[in-house]
């Protein structure tokens, strides 16, 4: 089996850095976006195995995103991060995994 594609989203650039940062040091492969609008280009660009996207967002929300990117025929696993939103409310745009902020980062990272 193929390691995972990811893309992740996050309009606070540290956190960008650190997340992503840290997957590709575990070996993945991983595309980055500041915002929900640039990830529904990616993803009509390329296929992704795992979205990774905040809530709180310039621009479109990340519930927005994620009912976007879970509308394609072959959407990717989702896994929304937040610190403000209701786990109700984000669990119910259907995702696959929800982490709180602040986030543990070797949690984290043991999902994959």
């Amino acid at each position: 089996m193929k390691d995972p594609k990811f893309l992740f989203v996050d309009d606070d650039s540290d956190s960008r850095e650190i997340i992503a940062g840290a997957l590709r040091d575990m070996g993945f492969e991983v595309d980055e976006a500041e915002n929900a609008e640039a990830v529904l280009i990616l993803l009509d660009q390329a296929e992704y195995d795992v979205l990774i996207t905040d809530v709180e967002m310039t621009g479109m929300s990340g519930l927005e995103l994620v009912r976007r990117a879970r509308a394609q025929p072959d959407h990717p696993y989702v896994v929304v991060m937040s610190g403000t939103a209701r786990v109700k409310e984000v669990l119910a745009t259907g995702v696959e995994d929800f982490v709180p902020k602040p986030i543990s980062l070797g949690k984290f990272l043991d999902m994959f």
